[in-house]
């Protein structure tokens, strides 16, 4: 009679999500027993338990050998080396992303269809172009980037958009409306970027021979081609930090001529604002209120550079000088508190608070120099996270796709000059183009907005109890999103915008 010893294996528990949280238990727990089963019962050989573990774990050889070595590592009190360098999220949330939350959240309601994180998640990532992330990735998109809020609505969750973004897309459109019923010129500006790196994300690679590779190191020198795996193709891509800024101005007739600003920038920022600053940029945006003509509209969007406030028109902030706030509390005639003697007394959180009784209008430079022109230009601000109502994203969109189809590995200066051709190759016929579609999304849009209303406003959804979930308020400016060009290669491998 042979007597067995079972050891008893805990399944891994779980988190909310279904992530499995003690699976280093697991692991050794399951190594352990199989080891037992080795030396006491001899059921297989030694070799094979990391190999059985790792099936039964679903994860690999490697990870087991790992997660065992830590743990004899903690029993023998030795440092575990782990790599603390903070890692960069796998997948950013850009314009493209949070635009087509927005559309699909809106065809749910248009269908009369009450949209939820699943839903919508399953929606989105069925198109090939949307990043393939986690359910709770989305959700924290809807959150921090999409401005959504999570409300009960007569005990049925759906997700809205904040009511101060609906505001300012009702706003603009409306204005744009009344613009274009007034024959004004439309003008949209924006900036976009290229870098050395900015190439075709797929090309034809071949797999060479020795002799063909040495014909072709001994061809190329071995300094142009990439090579990976004995695959060889595509063009080596340059080193080196420093990216070129594209600024820009057009309308349905092109381009703006003369309001091109193309420069060089070494800064090594994420975020390609970082390049501009408001002093470059108002000295362009004089240059193009002496070109645009009178009664002209200028589209903007909510850049913090476009946003530099007048001196007289700030709010005091943490940032001033205690002496300031004060000056700025006296100068607009606020009262002082009872039982103090004087504003010194305060703290600056108190005097902000003070200042808050006397909230002042906002005004912009760039709106003051449009006054000052004495043209009747005025000044439109995009809402946050509203690319496609700005028709140039999909001329810089072209313009990145011709420098990728050019782009043999240029240095900066070639980035630069290639730029600058990529620019004047946009034809007025691609600018009608773009704008026609930017007016359809537009008034898309508009009747969406409505029939959300309607909906809202239907009797079945009249009783709304607030969620109180937290929302980023950084996130009231395009300027921490840009789309990335995609690769506009066709299948018969010929970019459609240019004659090559």
């Amino acid at each position: 009679m042979s007597i067995r010893r079972v050891t008893r294996v805990n399944k891994p528990s779980k988190n909310i999500s279904g992530v499995v949280k003690n699976v280093h238990e697991f692991v050794q727990t399951l190594q352990n027993y199989f080891k037992y089963n080795v030396k006491v019962l001899n059921q297989f050989k030694l070799e094979n338990v990391a190999k059985k573990v790792a099936g039964l774990c679903n994860v690999s050889k490697r990870t087991v050998h790992t997660i065992m070595k830590n743990a004899s590592n903690k029993e023998n009190n030795k440092e575990i080396q782990t790599d603390n360098t903070p890692r960069k999220p796998l997948y950013q949330c850009d314009e493209f992303s949070t635009s087509m939350i927005r559309r699909v959240t809106q065809d749910f309601y248009s269908r009369k269809e009450y949209p939820s994180a699943n839903s919508l998640w399953q929606t989105c990532r069925n198109n090939e172009y949307f990043p393939k992330i986690s359910e709770s990735l989305f959700r924290k998109w809807l959150v921090t980037k999409c401005s959504f809020k999570y409300r009960l609505i007569n005990k049925k969750p759906v997700y809205l958009e904040r009511t101060d973004i609906v505001a300012q897309r009702e706003n603009y459109l409306r204005k744009i409306r009344q613009y274009r019923a007034e024959n004004r010129k439309i003008y949209f500006s924006d900036e976009t970027w290229a870098s050395p790196d900015n190439t075709r994300k797929y090309c034809w690679e071949m797999l060479l021979t020795n002799r063909e590779r040495q014909e072709m190191d001994q061809f190329w020198s071995g300094m142009i081609l990439q090579d990976m795996n004995n695959w060889t193709g595509g063009f080596l891509v340059k080193s080196g930090n420093g990216r070129v800024i594209i600024n820009h101005i057009g309308s349905e007739d092109g381009f703006l001529t003369d309001g091109d600003d193309i420069f060089i920038s070494k800064k090594d920022v994420k975020d390609y604002h970082g390049n501009m600053d408001h002093v470059r940029y108002l000295t362009w945006f004089e240059k193009i209120l002496s070109l645009v003509p009178p009664k002209s509209v200028l589209v903007l969007d909510q850049a913090p550079y476009h946003r530099k406030r007048v001196e007289g028109t700030l709010m005091p902030n943490m940032a001033w000088l205690k002496q300031k706030i004060v000056d700025w509390v006296v100068q607009h005639d606020i009262r002082l508190p009872e039982g103090v003697e004087s504003f010194h007394k305060l703290t600056k959180s108190s005097l902000i608070e003070l200042a808050k009784s006397k909230p002042v209008k906002p005004k912009f430079i760039v709106e003051k120099l449009a006054e000052e022109s004495n043209k009747d230009i005025k000044i439109l601000w995009l809402p946050p996270a509203h690319c496609e109502f700005n028709p140039i994203e999909l001329i810089w969109a072209i313009v990145k796709g011709y420098i990728a189809k050019h782009n043999p590995g240029n240095n900066l200066n070639g980035i630069y000059e290639l730029s600058k051709k990529a620019v004047s190759n946009i034809t007025p016929e691609m600018w009608r183009n773009c704008v026609h579609h930017s007016i359809k999304y537009e008034d898309k849009m508009w009747e969406r907005d409505r029939l959300m209303d309607n909906f809202l406003d239907s009797p079945a959804t009249n009783l709304m109890t607030p969620i109180i979930i937290p929302i980023r308020e950084d996130d009231s400016s395009d300027s921490e999103y840009h789309t990335e060009s995609d690769d506009l290669e066709s299948e018969d491998g010929d970019l459609e915008f240019f004659d090559s």
